[in-house]
């Protein structure tokens, strides 16, 4: 499976870039809300993972670009602010699932299947 990891903290990236791979997925990163849009558009992922407080355009607001661009494209919000208020304002704009950092490698990955098997189930083409 493709995946966007987006967080403007390098050492996240690259943890994720490289406990993905080893998973067996493809991994790209990209560290602010515009790079990820731009690279969304070149190279579509499956899922992305992104964070939600970056300098630029937010998370939200890089989440609801690609929700435009590909509505079936799973955005993961992975953030430290795990109020109240900032899940539901995900949630609204799209968010398919939200975890509080710090991450629980575990958890993530599960919803990462569960997310992959139920497309597969839904006939979307991961393939591409």
């Amino acid at each position: 499976m493709k995946i966007l990891v987006v967080d403007d903290e390098l050492p996240v990236c690259d943890f994720l870039e490289e406990f993905l791979s080893l998973h067996g997925h493809e991994v790209s990163t990209a560290m602010s809300g515009e790079e990820a849009v731009s690279s969304f558009r070149k190279n579509r992922a499956h899922v992305v993972l992104m964070d939600i407080k970056m300098p630029g355009i937010s998370g939200i607001d890089a989440l609801r670009m690609i929700k435009d661009i590909e509505s079936n494209t799973g955005v993961f919000i992975l953030s430290a602010f795990g109020d109240p208020y900032t899940k539901q304002k995900a949630f609204q704009s799209g968010a398919d699932f939200f975890m509080e950092k710090p991450i629980e490698i575990d958890i993530l990955l599960q919803e990462l299947d569960k997310w992959q098997e139920s497309h597969k189930l839904r006939g979307i083409d991961e393939s591409t």
